[in-house]
């Protein structure tokens, strides 16, 4: 299945913005004490991430010791993750088009927020499906009720907002069990949900 039209509009947008975003947000041990936590559960193995972006976070799995394999859908940031982070493998690939696997467990930081809401179930079935079971995952989302496309400038995303207690049920019908859970305000307009989720 292809992309929703606000899903191809993001995408437009990072790979118009690519080069900026990679400048803007490339500070090492972006999650902090969650890169900890998620290793207290899994000490090693390979990860799978999606939505890699521009490969920041990669360069911090891949030092902490795992196996590393990230997918990505904007081509631009495939092409900055890959320069970055020599060696690894990184590929142009949407969360809808994972083939079943058996990683040892994923990432997901503040990607997940750009799949609409009729589509989540999609989303993290697809992805319970590319983990073994047991796997450990880390995933981001942004808190609130509701779509909202953000423009700037001439750029659109797509945000999808939840409300903790909706996502839980979302991750228990694809197959996730929440671990840890930590709701941060990062700024007025950003509230983050990180979950740390075990596939059962």
């Amino acid at each position: 299945m292809g992309f929703a039209v606000v899903e191809e509009d993001t995408i437009t947008t990072y790979e118009q913005i690519a080069e900026w975003w990679n400048k803007k947000y490339s500070q090492p041990n972006y999650w902090g004490k969650s890169f900890d936590e998620f290793q207290e559960l899994l000490p090693s193995g390979t990860i799978l991430e999606i939505g890699a972006g521009a490969g920041r976070d990669a360069k911090d799995l891949i030092a902490r010791g795992y196996g590393y394999y990230g997918t990505e859908p904007a081509a631009k940031f495939v092409e900055i993750a890959r320069a970055k982070n020599p060696g690894a493998r990184f590929e142009q690939l949407s969360v809808y088009e994972l083939e079943p696997a058996e990683y040892d467990g994923f990432w997901a930081a503040a990607v997940l927020l750009h799949i609409p809401r009729p589509r989540i179930q999609e989303a993290l079935s697809t992805l319970r499906a590319a983990v073994r079971g047991g796997a450990i995952g880390f995933i981001v989302i942004k808190e609130g009720d509701g779509e909202v496309v953000e423009v700037q400038g001439d750029y659109p995303r797509l945000f999808t907002l939840w409300l903790d207690a909706d996502f839980r049920v979302e991750l228990s019908q694809a197959g996730f069990e929440v671990i840890k859970y930590h709701r941060e305000v990062k700024s007025e307009r950003t509230i983050w949900l990180r979950y740390i989720v075990k596939a059962i």
